[in-house]
């Protein structure tokens, strides 16, 4: 799996952890945009017409956001054929999930991936410095 994130928010963590779960983290340059073309044309086309259609004051919950996001996903952005790809972007999806295994992990497995390892040394009296902290 690959997942794409502006360097500015990755850290050496963040590698960690996807690299225990098996993401690859793909950064492109900051203002970058060719390098994300379709991730960019994706979100213009959902703030100039998914958000655009929506009485923002009417909703009260992320959960009714989601809702209604879902339901533009369903009836209008997955229906239009893209001329990017030429085709509508579910039956892209669809052709390309088929042959792909999706790897699922365990909630503990992802707890796990998540646990942040320390080593340190105790010392004589018992004491740890942490961050240089002792």
């Amino acid at each position: 799996m690959v997942h794409f994130f502006p360097s500015i928010i990755v850290s050496n963590y963040l590698h960690l952890v996807c690299a225990k779960i098996g993401i690859a983290l793909v950064q492109s340059k900051v203002y970058d945009s060719p390098s994300r073309g379709k991730i960019e044309r994706y979100w213009k086309t959902v703030r100039e017409k998914f958000l655009a259609s929506i009485e923002v004051t009417k909703i009260q919950t992320i959960a009714q956001l989601n809702i209604l996001f879902e339901n533009w996903l369903d009836t209008d952005y997955h229906k239009q054929i893209h001329s990017g790809i030429g085709e509508r972007p579910i039956d892209k999806y669809l052709r390309n999930v088929e042959n792909r295994e999706i790897k699922t992990i365990s909630t503990h497995e992802l707890d796990n991936a998540f646990l942040n390892v320390i080593r340190r040394k105790v010392e004589n009296d018992a004491t740890v410095s942490i961050n240089k902290k002792l």
